[in-house]
């Protein structure tokens, strides 16, 4: 159990780091502008392209493509999109860019024939992006199940849940809305600060876990909730309930997706 731990979180330091560096080359490269982004990395190891290729959908809100090299010096890559753009259907218009490919309209693995076809292929695909959604504001919306009192949150609620998984593609995840919580404290937790424990009440004096990864990071939240959050505001989020297990004890935990400001 150790060991998995472990791999696990080198896994996370890896894809931290990777993501880092891909938001870096977007950005010296002038990507931010373009309808698609891509990044390249020779040494990325494949296992993690379809991780960061994610973070760089959720975090500009744009199709992304990661790519590395295998052993053989081919140019494989992973790719996320969202839901605005079927990004396999855009693929399928041009197989002859593509030694081979599949996936679904927000997923793609591929690997490409050469790396002319690379260069080619990205012209394209900022092109058709552009194509297909000039008459769309393209915002990141977060569909709710159910609006709730955190009092609500519980064991029974938990367990009820567990009979719905595995979630995925196609039985997404529960997630909740709470409005109007106090923050009672702020805590800056992992490397850098990155991420935000919240402890929040809401319409009693109990008070609740919360964790926000990626809401201390800048590069993921230009709002910068690290510094704008202060003990005292108000507060709604939509979130994700999981269990979070450390030395043996297990604790519900509200894993945050957004956040923002109450409307007073």
């Amino acid at each position: 159990a150790w060991q998995l731990n472990q791999n696990n979180v080198d896994r996370q330091k890896l894809t931290e780091s990777l993501v880092n560096q891909a938001i870096q080359q977007i950005k010296e490269t002038g990507q931010e502008k373009n309808t698609a982004l891509f990044a390249f990395g020779e040494n990325w190891p494949t296992g993690v392209l379809g991780l960061v290729s994610g973070r760089l959908k959720d975090m500009f809100y744009k199709p992304a493509l990661a790519m590395g090299l295998t052993a053989a010096g081919e140019i494989v890559g992973s790719g996320r999109s969202i839901s605005e753009f079927n990004l396999i259907a855009a693929m399928q218009e041009r197989p002859d860019f593509f030694d081979k490919f599949g996936g679904h309209p927000q997923a793609c693995g591929f690997t490409f024939k050469n790396k002319e076809n690379l260069e080619e292929f990205k012209k394209y695909l900022i092109q058709k992006v552009s194509d297909n959604t000039k008459n769309i504001e393209l915002v990141p919306q977060i569909n709710i199940d159910a609006e709730v009192d955190l009092d609500e949150i519980d064991w029974k609620l938990y367990d009820l849940l567990q009979k719905f998984e595995p979630f995925g593609m196609n039985n997404e995840e529960p997630v909740y809305a709470a409005r109007g919580l106090t923050i009672t404290a702020i805590e800056p937790v992992g490397q850098d600060g990155k991420h935000l424990r919240l402890l929040l009440k809401h319409n009693s004096q109990t008070v609740r876990k919360t964790i926000g990864f990626g809401l201390g990071d800048l590069n993921r939240h230009p709002d910068d909730w690290k510094n704008n959050l202060h003990v005292g505001d108000k507060i709604d989020i939509a979130f994700c309930v999981e269990v979070n297990e450390w030395n043996g004890n297990r604790d519900l935990q509200m894993t945050i997706h957004d956040i923002k400001k109450s409307v007073q």
